[in-house]
């Protein structure tokens, strides 16, 4: 009688079955992975939103309590303001060749980052960028790959700061 050599190993089916379950739990994560990613640009939009109209109430109250003057100073800056007491643009020597929007940002808000008027070639380290405003209103775009919108707008009429973002799948 002669044994038989036994041989282990995994079927054909069971590799087949094993390398389905991988693809399928590499599909899923990468699924979740662009969620994540969503949601992240999403808070990331709404926070800096959040500090933007945060800073422009501060100028508000400051005007309000200046006496409802024509401009005041944040930070270093000289900030223009209209009748109602909203931020328009920056009045200083610093503000040149800048349009309203980038000044704003930069007045406003606390170590902004570099915020271009176009989006650039070369993004690398930007993460923003503002067209010159359109009826009084400041569009502040979150740069993307895909074409997706994340960003906020400053309307300078009333002082309202309203996020945007595209939830469209």
């Amino acid at each position: 009688m002669t044994k038989r050599r036994s041989e282990t190993g995994f079927t054909l089916l069971e590799f087949i079955v094993v390398v389905t379950m991988i693809g399928v739990l590499a599909a899923s994560s990468l699924s979740y992975y662009a969620d994540i990613v969503r949601d992240t640009r999403i808070s990331g939009v709404q926070f800096l939103s959040s500090r933007f109209a945060a800073a422009v109430a501060g100028v508000h109250v400051k005007w309000i309590v200046d006496g409802q003057p024509k401009s005041v100073e944040l930070d270093g800056f000289q900030l223009q303001l209209n009748d109602s007491g909203w931020p328009i643009a920056e009045t200083s020597r610093r503000a040149g060749g800048k349009n309203v929007c980038r000044q704003l940002w930069d007045s406003l808000l606390q170590n902004p980052s570099q915020l271009p008027d176009v989006i650039p070639a070369d993004s690398k380290g930007v993460q923003y960028w503002a067209p010159k405003p359109s009826n009084d209103i400041c569009r502040y775009n979150l740069i993307t790959r895909d074409s997706r919108e994340f960003y906020f707008e400053y309307f300078m009429r009333n002082g309202q700061v309203r996020s945007v973002t595209d939830y469209l799948e």
